[in-house]
């Protein structure tokens, strides 16, 4: 990325959001995530499937009343796409 003029950014953190929980949630609904999230072996797995149709990049910008997402590309996938 240097030849085209970035430079470094030790602040940047690349990272990948699969969900959000929002703040206020019940303790109830923060256990259940939580669960499902570590898999105890006492707890039995799930299987799901979800269409994908397409992907996009997200720029999120903290802003004092929270998160401000803007989209900065979508790349659409095959129509004959399964997604999973």
């Amino acid at each position: 990325m240097l030849p085209l003029g970035f430079t470094a950014d030790k602040s940047f953190r690349p990272h990948l959001t699969i969900g959000r929980v929002r703040e206020g949630a019940s303790r109830q609904v923060l256990t259940e995530i939580g669960n499902t999230l570590t898999y105890p072996e006492t707890q039995p797995r799930f299987e799901t499937t979800v269409r994908v149709h397409s992907i996009s990049l997200m720029r999120s910008d903290l802003q004092p009343g929270g998160s401000v997402y803007t989209r900065l590309a979508e790349v659409p996938l095959d129509s004959n796409n399964q997604g999973a």
